[in-house]
Parts: structure tokens; sequence; C-alpha cells
């Protein structure tokens, strides 16, 4: 049964996003970072050309009405130049065979390398970007890998909850795209995405310390929402007063009394501003927290030198106290009480 054009135009909607994003990829590219993904990102692109092509086709089949065809043409008439210009520049890009992989080699010569640990995946919905980009970067689009070892590194990687998905798919090379697959289909929902991670930014638990630890650990986290949303399509940044004021109810009230003192000598204050704020608050409080311990090393300090004992005083005394051997006898006793000494003092004594 052929899907409703509802869904089919959703998921056509899902592959302009994606196809944004190789724009962006191949506006924003620098060889020494983006070169080593060039590759994947071409197979990735032709599929998803493909997909494209796909769905606009069974779109412009079932269209009814004068106004969808012309709505499918206006879209077909401006993705597809798209596609064949980001095509043409991701090969554009390409290394060539010999010079650009050589020249990596002799970069890297001699220098040892750490593992990377192949990543595992649970089932969390919001691990499920950073386990799908990491493992499709050095598992699935590794054209040097067979399929057989492939599908042994995703049963490797895949536990829990996750790994009941391919349980019933038996260990062969044919069966890997579909193993793949069905991970893929149950775990991209794109819409359920969104959900969980904005769900994450409503119930973060507010900091309730006024520290540059508590800060970090706020800002980075609701940061890291905001961004996989951005991620995922979400223009977020026309979200500015909803977030800004999702970030204050998160806030500890010292901070938060600082920031609306603030923010009333502004004329319009926004999320980006809060982060500014909070950056330079969790500078001073960092600071604060270095010269506190620095102060309270120097009072340890003090308080040590004070119950020092006087060692250099108890040894002078301990040696002007020392019995010293008599010159004339080479008794052990002061010359004054010797015997000897006193005897011919009395002897020369008129």
């Amino acid at each position: 049964m052929p899907a409703e054009p509802i869904i089919l135009s959703s998921r056509r909607a899902i592959l302009l996003v994606s196809l944004s994003r190789y724009e962006s990829f191949v506006r924003d590219f620098q060889q020494d970072r983006d070169l080593v993904e060039v590759e994947a990102r071409i197979t990735k692109f032709e599929r998803l050309s493909e997909d494209l092509e796909k769905l606009q086709q069974e779109l412009e089949d079932g269209a009814t009405t004068e106004e969808e065809v012309k709505q499918n043409e206006a879209l077909r008439a401006d993705f597809e130049p798209r596609l064949i210009r980001v095509e043409a520049q991701l090969k554009a890009k390409r290394p060539s065979q010999g010079s650009s992989v050589n020249a990596t080699s002799n970069s890297l010569a001699g220098i040892k390398l750490p593992t990377i640990s192949l990543p595992q995946f649970h089932g969390d919905y919001m691990e499920w970007l950073t386990f799908r980009d990491t493992f499709e970067c050095l598992i699935h689009d590794n054209r040097d890998l067979p399929a057989i070892q492939k599908f042994h590194y995703l049963r490797a990687a895949i536990k829990g909850e996750a790994a009941q998905v391919i349980e019933a798919i038996t260990i062969s090379a044919a069966n890997y795209e579909i193993a793949w697959q069905a991970l893929t289909t149950r775990y991209s929902n794109e819409y359920l995405l969104k959900k969980r991670h904005l769900q994450a930014l409503f119930t973060m638990t507010p900091a309730k310390r006024e520290t540059a630890t508590a800060l970090h650990l706020l800002v980075d986290e609701f940061e890291r929402h905001k961004k996989i949303l951005d991620h995922l399509g979400e223009r977020t940044e026309t979200w500015g007063v909803l977030l800004e004021h999702l970030l204050c109810t998160k806030l500890p009230t010292s901070t938060l009394r600082d920031w609306e003192e603030h923010a009333s000598n502004e004329e319009s204050p926004t999320y980006p501003s809060l982060i500014v704020f909070l950056q330079r608050r969790m500078r001073v409080l960092e600071t604060l927290s270095v010269n506190k311990e620095q102060d309270v090393s120097f009072s340890e300090a003090q308080h040590h030198t004070k119950r020092m004992p006087p060692t250099r005083l108890g040894s002078f005394a301990a040696a002007s106290n020392a019995v010293r051997k008599c010159s004339l006898c080479d008794s052990e006793h002061f010359i004054a009480k010797c015997s000897r000494f006193i005897a011919r003092t009395n002897a020369i004594a008129p």
C-alpha cells in the first residue's frame, strides 16, 4: 500500500534539510579539517539523491490537482540544480589518488595515534545521533571492511534494548544492510528526537549553588540539547525569548538576580547575551575560587611556621651547655675546676 502524500511530503522535507546541511559543509569547507570526511559524505549524498528522487517521483505520480502539480514542479526546479551543484563540489574536493593520501601518511609517519574505541548504543534516543555518526565514519562507510565484518562490529556495539531490534537477523554479508536499516528506521525518528531533546531542556535540574562548576554543567548541557535541535533542522535562533526564559528558570537565585539587574540596562535582552553574561560570571567565580585556595594555603603555612620548634636556638643552647675537656689534664671539666690548675695557682700565689 503506497504511503500517504502527507507522509511522503514530510520525508521529502527531511531530505531537503539534509541537503541544506551538505550545502553548508561545502560552503564552510576547510581542507585540513574536513578532507577526511569527503569520501564518506559522497557515499551518503548519493544515497540522499536517490531517496529524494524516489520520493519526488511518487509525489508527482500521485498529484491529483493542478496546484499539487505546480508545487511539485517548483520544488523539483529548486532542488535538482542544488543536488548537481553539491555533488560536483564534493567530488571536486575528493583527494587525488596517491597525492593527498600519501601526504597524510607521510605527515603521520612516526606518530602512534591513539586507538578510537568503537562506540556502544543501548537504545537511548538521546545518544543515537552520536553513535550513528561515529559508527558510520569508522565502520559503515569504510570500503575496506567486508559486510560480514561490519555486521560483527555492529553486533558488538549494540547492547540492551537496541540489540533486540537486530537479534533475529542472521549474521551474514547480505543481511548487514538489512540490520543497519532496521536500526536507522527505529531510531532515526527526527520528530521523536526533537521532542526528546526539547523535553530535556524543560526538565533539566536547576543549579542550586552558584559555583563555577555548577554553572558550567548547566550551560554546557543546555547548549548541547540546543545544538542537537539545530542539527535536526530546528531554527533555534528564532527562539531567543523562550530559551532565555527557560535557562533563567534553571539559574541559582543570586545569579538570576544579577542577570535581571544586568538585563534591565539592555533594551532587548537575548539568549546570546545571557550566555555571554554567564560565561563572564563563571570566569569571575573561577578566579575567586583560585584566590580563596591561595589564601587558605598561605594561612596554613603561617600557622605551621608559628608551631615550628626553635631548632636553631635549641641547637645553640645545647652547644653552649656542652662540657669541654680540660686542656691541662684532658678530663671532662672546665679548666677553672681542675685540681692541678688550682694547685699550681696556689703555689704561685704569694
